[in-house]
């Protein structure tokens, strides 16, 4: 003897029932009054016959707007690094290496830079714990040792020995950071 057929398995409204229930937030209740079935052919159906790819489809929905927000994430952070880019060459100007808003803006596309590296790391589970603060502190042993900064020291330097009252200005709030 062979049980009876689905009843929603025979619907002519299949792809919309089953779309109903992997829908998150319609409630049984409701799709069994819009479509005129039984709670229980749909607790049925559901348990016994929905495909288990479209049963998943909420959590890879889920994933793919986690994967779109990490796409857009890593493109602020492209952005950002542009942006740190064009200024660089912007302070390598002669005419720029003294003005402030350049400098300012830097630090803002760097902060802002940091902050996204900051959370790409908390995503991919790089940062030990979620509520790491990462501060304004450098390794100064990077720092020292970093091509960029040998570059612009012997460049201070050199432009420091031809303007004797200025190297000792800069000694001067140099030594005054120190002791601060």
């Amino acid at each position: 003897m062979v049980g009876r057929p689905c009843s929603i398995c025979t619907s002519a409204d299949l792809d919309l029932i089953d779309a109903a229930l992997v829908a998150r937030n319609v409630p049984l209740a409701a799709v069994s009054r819009h479509f005129v079935v039984s709670e229980q052919a749909l607790m049925r159906h559901r348990a016994n016959h929905l495909p288990a790819t479209l049963a998943l489809a909420p959590q890879a929905a889920e994933a793919c707007r986690a994967s779109e927000l990490l796409d857009r994430v890593n493109a602020l952070a492209a952005v950002a690094d542009e942006g740190i880019d064009s200024l660089r060459v912007h302070l390598d100007q002669p005419d720029n290496v003294a003005d402030a808003s350049l400098h300012r803006a830097l630090q803002g596309w760097v902060r802002e830079a940091r902050e996204l590296a900051r959370l790409l790391a908390e995503v991919h589970g790089e940062l030990a714990t979620p509520d790491i603060t990462i501060n304004n502190q450098v390794n100064i042993v990077a720092l020292v040792e970093h091509p960029d900064w040998v570059i612009l020291r012997d460049g201070l330097v050199d432009v420091l020995d031809r303007y004797p009252d200025a190297k000792v200005a800069v000694a001067g709030w140099l030594a005054e950071r120190a002791v601060s």
